[in-house]
Parts: structure tokens; C-alpha cells; sequence
């Protein structure tokens, strides 16, 4: 196994591989009524062209489109505010389209950066009902 091993994850019903650096906030965040992960990445040596490089993490999610979404991306957006501090590039969320053309597809978010994924975790336990 490399730098970052792949550890079995349970999402709902579902069991799938993810990034050992990233698990715990993977689970974390999908604990966030509202808040669904689709891809993420902990940070590879000689990363492929769909992973991030060694130091880094991304975690990819989408938001329902109720008033949970809503609430969920509040939450997060309060954590990352505190995580970051002084640091504004240290830990970013970005929207983006995952569609082809207008009306037909997701707004999606990337969360990633420098700071550690688990007192990212941590920080959002805090802040979770």
C-alpha cells in the first residue's frame, strides 16, 4: 500500500473505499443532514490526473435542495471560517457545475486544502445537533 491506503467506509447501506487521511471527515460530513459526498481524495505522492497531490485532500458532495441543504452548507461554511483563520488558502469551498448544460445538472461543491482532514472532522462534530 502507498502513502495513503484505502480503509472500507459504511455510507448508508453502502461500503466503499476511501482514503485513510479523509475517512473520518468523509463519515463526518455524511453525517450532515443535507449533505451527500461523492468523490474524494487524500493526497497521493505521484497523483493520477483524478487525484489531488501528497499534503493536500479534496472531498467532493452535493447539497439537497430543501431547507437541510441549506442549513448544511451553513454549517460547513461556519467551520471551514474558523478552521482557516488568518489562512484563507489553507482550506477553500468552491461551488461548480456538474452538468453539461444549464437545467440539466448539480450545483457540486469541493471542499479541500492544507489543514488536517480530521480537525476539520472534529470541528464540524462540534457543530453537529
Amino acid at each position: 500500500m502507498g502513502e495513503n491506503p484505502p480503509v472500507l467506509l459504511k455510507l448508508g447501506a453502502d461500503r466503499v473505499e476511501i482514503d485513510q487521511r479523509v475517512a473520518k471527515l468523509v463519515a463526518t460530513l455524511n453525517r450532515i443532514p443535507g449533505l451527500s459526498t461523492f468523490s474524494s481524495c487524500g493526497g497521493h505522492k505521484n497523483p493520477t490526473i483524478s487525484q489531488t497531490s501528497s499534503g493536500r485532500f479534496e472531498i467532493n458532495f452535493e447539497i439537497s435542495r430543501d431547507r437541510a441543504g441549506v442549513e448544511a452548507l451553513e454549517l460547513l461554511t461556519f467551520a471551514v471560517e474558523e478552521m482557516r483563520g488568518w489562512r484563507p488558502r489553507s482550506l477553500t469551498l468552491v461551488a461548480w457545475f456538474n452538468g453539461r448544460e444549464l437545467n440539466d445538472g448539480e450545483i457540486s461543491f469541493a471542499l479541500g486544502g492544507r489543514l488536517s482532514p480530521d480537525k476539520l472532522a472534529a470541528e464540524i462534530e462540534k457543530l453537529l445537533p
